[in-house]
């Protein structure tokens, strides 16, 4: 190497190498630390929370000089990103050492300057992230204008061990949703909250958790499904043997829906945690739900305040 007032000067390459990787490998420590996000140097993993395309910009360069170190990366973009974003992280991903991926894009908005003519892109972009060669666990965070969960099955095979995806959709999705659950496409948490899904939808989204094989959790908070859907889901996990999961929340079910959940839980071994909290089931429910317990079969470690519920 030259120094400053031009001679020539001989450095061992192994520790010009070192020393050219070290402030690689700073750089990062400073970009990470400047998001507030943490670096866990031995165990090679990232934590960090994106809040502007500048940032990212910021991260993605010093996360593709870093190369090796970096293994398993935990990102949230924490602003309203857009298709561009994407393929940015994704040039920076590729060049990186991640294996493990969690991967919050729930911020995503399609309709940002020049992606409303790029529907299929955004979904493409997704693909190539999934199937690069490196990757062997990936969790996917996704925003409300990725709905079409069929349009995000790898093309060609894959390394990887596990892809689990997670969603809140909208409302008019609805169907679209049911489809992909009865494809059992890789989704494993499921934020209904709130989309107005009354009796009618319930018995939709119940036969499609009869098949299921994906659906780990599902949140159907204030949803007006009163006992009649209550009793359709009833049904459905009888056969479903995935779901860890429920939460019907203020839903009105009733004595009649809390007896029908009682009667599937003495044999259903999957469930683990259901939340009936504020859904007037009375003494009569809460009676029938405790009873489980005394069979062998029923594996629910978590049954949340059924004495508020029975209280109304």
């Amino acid at each position: 190497m030259t120094t400053k007032d031009g001679h020539d000067k001989w450095v061992c390459r192994h520790h010009y190498r070192a020393g050219y990787q070290e402030a690689h490998t700073q750089k990062l420590r400073d970009v990470v630390k400047l998001a507030g996000g943490l670096f866990d140097e031995q165990l090679g993993r990232i934590e960090v929370t994106l809040r502007s395309s500048f940032a990212a910009a910021e991260f993605y360069d010093a996360l593709s000089k870093a190369k090796a170190g970096v293994y398993d990366l935990d990102i949230t973009f924490g602003w309203d990103c857009s298709r561009t974003d994407l393929e940015s992280f994704e040039k920076a991903l590729k060049m990186s050492s991640v294996s493990i991926l969690r991967l919050d894009i729930k911020r995503f908005q399609a309709s940002i300057a020049g992606d409303m003519f790029s529907t299929s892109t955004r979904y493409e972009i997704l693909v190539r992230i999934i199937e690069h060669i490196s990757m062997k666990m990936i969790h996917i965070v996704l925003s409300k204008d990725f709905v079409k969960l069929s349009s995000l099955q790898p093309k060609r095979s894959t390394h990887l061990q596990k892809l689990s995806i997670e969603m809140a959709p909208r409302g008019g999705d609805f169907q679209v949703l049911v489809k992909s659950l009865k494809a059992n496409n890789p989704l494993t948490t499921l934020n209904l909250q709130e989309k107005l899904i009354g009796d009618e939808r319930a018995l939709a989204l119940s036969e499609a958790l009869k098949t299921n094989t994906t659906l780990t959790i599902l949140n159907l908070q204030i949803n007006s499904i009163y006992y009649e859907g209550a009793q359709a889901l009833s049904e459905a996990l009888k056969t479903n043997t995935t779901l860890t999961t429920l939460d019907l929340y203020d839903n009105s079910i009733y004595y009649e829906g809390a007896l029908a959940l009682s009667e599937t839980l003495k044999t259903n071994t999957t469930l683990t945690t259901l939340n009936l909290e504020d859904n007037w089931i009375g003494p009569e429910g809460v009676l029938a739900l405790t009873n489980v317990f005394k069979v062998g079969k029923c594996n629910i470690e978590t049954l949340q305040h059924i004495q508020q519920s029975s209280a109304k």
